[in-house]
C-alpha cells in the first residue's frame, strides 16, 4: 500500500506492509564496486543504449543483489528482439534467440521498461524503473523540489547505493538517472555528510574519478531550482 503526503515542500512516498523478495539482500558496496568500474568502461555483458542512464543504474543495483525477473523466452516474438519490453511485472536485460527448430529466426538484446526507463507516464500500461522499484520491490520514494534547503536534506537522507532521479518541474515524468556511491565525510564533524558522489551514463559521470558531486551539480546549475529530484531508497 502506497501513501504520499507532502511535507515541507517534500513530496515523501511511505511504502506500507512487507517488502517483496523478503530473501533479497541489497549490498551497496558491490553496487558502489560495480559503478566505479563501468561509467566510463561498458559491461559488455549488456547492451549499451543511446540513452544508457537507467540501464547502468540497474545493473549497478542488480550487482548489489537485486534480483533480476527476466521476461520468460515463451514471451518474446521477433517483433520484440531489439526493443524495449513494455511491462509491470518484470525487470531485466537478457538475449534472446528465436528458433524454429535449429534454425534462428532472430536474436538480440530485449530490456525491460522497468530495466531501462527512468519512470513512465502516470496511468500507463508499463512501469519505468521507478514505478516498479516502489511499487514491486516496495522501496521508498522521495520528491524534492531543488533548493538548496533541499539539497542538504537530500545528502543528509541518502544512502550509499541509493539512486537519484531527474526532471524539469515542467515535465511529467522523469528523464535521468544517477547511482549514489560513497558520500564524502566532513573529518571536524564527525561522520557528518557533506556531499554525495554520483555516478551516471549518457553524460558520463565517475564520482570521485570526476569529482561528480550533487553539490557540484548544483552549483553548475544542473540541479537549478526548475529541476525536481526523487531519491529511491534502495536498502531494506
Amino acid at each position: 500500500r502506497l501513501k504520499k503526503i507532502a511535507v515541507l515542500g517534500i513530496v515523501c512516498t511511505i511504502v506500507f506492509g512487507d517488502t517483496a523478495y523478503a530473501g533479497e539482500k541489497y549490498k551497496p558496496e558491490d553496487a558502489i564496486d560495480y559503478a566505479k568500474k563501468y561509467w566510463d568502461e561498458y559491461n559488455a555483458a549488456y547492451p549499451k543504449y543511446s540513452s544508457d542512464c537507467t540501464n547502468f543504474v540497474s545493473q549497478c543495483v542488480c550487482a548489489g543483489g537485486i534480483e533480476k525477473k527476466n521476461v520468460p523466452g515463451s514471451k518474446i516474438n521477433v517483433l520484440n528482439i531489439g526493443k524495449t519490453y513494455k511491462t509491470k511485472s518484470y525487470w531485466g536485460c537478457k538475449y534472446y534467440r528465436n528458433k524454429i527448430g535449429n534454425l534462428t529466426i532472430n536474436e538480440g538484446w530485449v530490456g525491460t521498461s522497468t530495466w531501462t526507463v527512468v519512470d513512465m507516464a502516470d496511468g500507463g500500461d508499463a512501469y519505468g524503473f521507478q514505478d516498479y522499484m516502489m511499487n514491486v520491490k516496495k522501496k521508498e520514494v522521495s520528491i524534492f523540489k531543488c533548493t538548496d534547503k533541499n539539497i542538504e536534506k537530500i545528502i543528509k537522507q541518502a544512502k550509499e547505493g541509493d539512486i537519484l532521479q531527474y526532471k524539469y518541474n515542467d515535465e511529467k515524468r522523469f528523464t535521468h538517472s544517477y547511482f549514489i556511491g560513497s558520500k564524502r565525510i566532513n573529518a571536524h564533524l564527525v561522520g557528518r555528510p557533506t556531499d554525495l558522489f554520483l555516478y551516471a551514463h549518457t553524460s558520463d559521470r565517475g564520482g570521485k574519478a570526476t569529482k561528480d558531486t550533487v553539490r557540484k551539480l548544483r552549483a553548475n546549475r544542473i540541479f537549478d531550482d526548475n529541476v525536481t529530484l526523487a531519491l529511491i531508497s534502495m536498502g531494506d
